[in-house]
């Protein structure tokens, strides 16, 4: 969209909140900053210019699934000074407005704007011989990758994992989905997720726990609620007559509402108005 971009840090940790205070001069030569993801803009306060913050997860939400965790439990004052500094604050899923509304951000600065996925990316990339199950993410309890495991052994099938904190190059990860018959998702937790709309992206149909943050795609991939219904989500899938309308179905969805093109022009709307209402 012809938007001159810099991005000053690609990697969140506690030191990203600070980033503005060493690069204060220069970030303010820009019309706006727009940090993706709490908490790390609890310094943006510090910029004169518009700011602009998207979540993606809350940490008030995370530390739910993970009450020992002390960096979710540090982390949620920070979080909520990256809101009090902010213009205006981005969502990826509507399941997050609840609890960010309950750090005091007032509803008419907050928008959802779900992920977007680069189709043509997927598109570009040929498909071999689907196999086996493919799923992959951060390290996280509510993660559930024990029970994908025990279902994988339990149905003795082939399988690929990503993610672990070790991510692949992006060229050999495309292949993953490409080539992998179903992805799986046994989270209690997801605001989206980004690997859930690549899959689909890729004709790779989705296996997921019925949760809140799945009701973008209700109708559009395989729910269950335990064991026994992931096994048996898994076992359908391996049926033509409910696996190729799936895939098929799945990847319309994709294409036609969350294009990156897409989702570039409602991001740059709210830039608009966000310039606009702080008089720039």
């Amino acid at each position: 969209m012809e938007i001159e971009s810099k991005v000053f840090s690609s990697n969140g940790s506690l030191r990203t909140n600070f980033i503005p205070i060493d690069k204060k001069k220069e970030l303010e030569e820009y019309d706006i900053i727009h940090v993706q993801g709490s908490p790390y803009g609890s310094e943006i306060g510090r910029l004169k210019i518009p700011k602009v913050v998207t979540v993606h997860t809350l940490l008030k939400d995370e530390v739910k699934f993970d009450r020992w965790n002390m960096a979710f439990k540090i982390g949620q004052s920070f979080e909520e000074r990256t809101f009090k500094n902010a213009n205006f604050v981005i969502i990826v899923n509507e399941c997050l407005q609840d609890t960010l509304l309950s750090y005091s951000v007032e509803p008419d600065k907050v928008s959802v704007i779900m992920n977007g996925v680069n189709v043509e990316e997927f598109d570009a990339i040929e498909t071999n011989n689907r196999i086996g199950v493919l799923y992959g993410g951060r390290k996280a309890k509510r993660k559930n990758y024990d029970m994908i495991k025990s279902a994988i052994e339990k149905l003795k099938i082939q399988y690929k994992t990503f993610g672990f904190d070790k991510y692949l190059p992006r060229a050999e990860l495309l292949k993953y989905y490409k080539n992998s018959k179903m992805f799986v998702s046994a989270s209690d937790y997801e605001t989206g997720p980004i690997t859930v709309m690549e899959a689909m992206a890729a004709k790779c149909p989705v296996i997921a726990k019925k949760i809140d943050g799945m009701k973008w795609a209700r109708n559009y991939y395989l729910s269950f609620e335990n064991f026994e219904g992931l096994v048996n989500c898994i076992d359908l899938l391996n049926e033509d007559e409910i696996y190729a309308p799936m895939s098929d179905k799945a990847y319309k969805l994709i294409k036609n509402n969350f294009k990156w093109s897409n989702i570039a022009r409602k991001t740059v709307k709210v830039y608009e108005k966000v310039c606009a209402s702080a008089g720039f």
